[in-house]
């Protein structure tokens, strides 16, 4: 008479082995792939931003419209801004700021600080943040290059109403403290991030007069 022996069934170390590191390799992969630069939950978030940026911006454009609408000449006017961003937005210096500046104004919400600039012409941008630049600061910039040169053809009597324009004006760089161009000073920094700058650009001279002088001194400067 011949006896089976009893069959088991069971895992190896091996296997065990085996069967851990896999499911350690499609946790780090599931884990990669919510966080990081590129991770589900990153994506998300910036999703959400953008939507709330939308969202924001179309606010503020809504009550830049209707704003403009209530003007017979279309000029945007803080007060008329102010009464349309409560409509569409909510209580001012709440849940809005409001504040001028130069020609625009800068729309500033509460909850996310997040600022939109709005332009005479109703035109909705974002707030650009000069960082570590100031009023009055230096700075060394140099003028883009023209190709054509101010020639004295440029600066006729017809043009300046004077008749001693008679050389080409020419960039100076000797003003400058790197050498690298000429030193300007800040005057005004605009909430979209232009600068208007003052400097002397050349030492030479530029001479206006009579009617065409007038006229035409701000365009050829």
């Amino acid at each position: 008479m011949r006896k089976d022996k009893e069959k088991t069934s069971g895992i190896t170390l091996i296997a065990l082995v085996v069967t851990i590191v896999v499911l350690l390799i499609l946790a780090a992969v599931s884990i990669s792939m919510l966080g990081g630069e590129n991770g589900i939950i990153t994506q998300a978030i910036e999703a959400k931003d953008k939507t709330d940026i939308a969202d924001e911006k179309e606010r503020v454009q809504l009550a830049a419209v209707a704003a403009a609408g209530k003007d017979g000449w279309g000029e945007i006017t803080e007060e008329n801004l102010a009464e349309e961003l409560t409509k569409n937005i909510g209580t001012r210096d709440e849940d809005y700021t409001l504040s001028k500046e130069g020609e625009s104004f800068i729309v500033t919400y509460t909850d996310s600080n997040r600022s939109y600039l709005v332009d005479a012409n109703g035109n909705i941008g974002e707030v650009v943040k000069r960082e570590g630049l100031k009023v009055g600061d230096y700075i060394n910039y140099i003028p883009d290059e023209n190709t054509e040169g101010y020639t004295a053809d440029k600066l006729t009597e017809a043009i300046t109403g004077d008749t001693r324009n008679t050389s080409t004006i020419t960039q100076d760089q000797q003003y400058a403290k790197d050498g690298t161009g000429t030193t300007w000073q800040i005057l005004r920094i605009y909430a979209d991030g232009s600068i208007d700058l003052i400097g002397s650009s050349t030492s030479q001279s530029v001479y206006f007069s009579g009617a065409n002088g007038y006229n035409n001194g701000v365009t050829v400067m």
